[in-house]
């Protein structure tokens, strides 16, 4: 009975094979079909299109877009952007001095006791980023770890557009962890 409800609340036809159409493709992909109907309840007005099917297919794909975000590997992104922008942090001054040298690699470059400071994960995770000095400034600006976990996500986006979920996630996930 929600195709029914949904019409209601959308104030469409449902002896309209166009309406219906829409509200068939509304729901195609929708895994929490109570909480889009809330979905729709509280944003409905807030959508202004020229039809009425229009409007639901427009909050459909705002919440699918939400329904697909609440998916991507947050939290290992964050958890890894974490500790890399921590690592940066207690670097910079040395990469900072690097740069000024004319070193065109400083995070390549940094070894302690004989070993490297940064994995070849973290330093390709960084060059997603952009140039040395920009890792610097973002780092400044305490804006790294947003960028790299932005920079994660959307390598899951992009990955898994046309992919399922399920098995799109399952290759995200191995993505962040070659990266960490």
């Amino acid at each position: 009975m929600l195709p029914l409800r949904i019409a209601n609340l959308m104030g469409l036809d449902t002896k309209s094979a166009q309406h219906g159409a829409a509200i068939t493709e509304a729901l195609h992909n929708i895994e929490d079909t109570e909480a889009f109907y809330q979905f729709l309840s509280d944003k409905k007005n807030g959508i202004e299109y020229e039809t009425k099917p229009e409007r639901l297919l427009t909050l459909a794909r705002m919440y699918k877009k939400l329904q697909e975000r609440a998916k991507l590997p947050n939290e290992t992104a964050m958890n890894f952007s974490k500790q890399l922008m921590l690592k940066v942090e207690q670097a910079r001054t040395y990469i900072k001095n690097q740069i000024e040298q004319g070193n065109e690699r400083p995070f390549s470059s940094l070894t302690v006791d004989g070993h490297k400071f940064f994995t070849d994960k973290e330093i390709k995770a960084l060059s997603g980023i952009g140039r040395s000095s920009v890792i610097i400034e973002l780092s400044e600006q305490h804006k790294l770890e947003d960028s790299l976990t932005e920079l994660f996500l959307s390598k899951f986006i992009a990955k898994s557009k046309h992919e399922s979920l399920t098995s799109g996630q399952q290759r995200v996930k191995k993505l962040v962890e070659v990266v960490t």
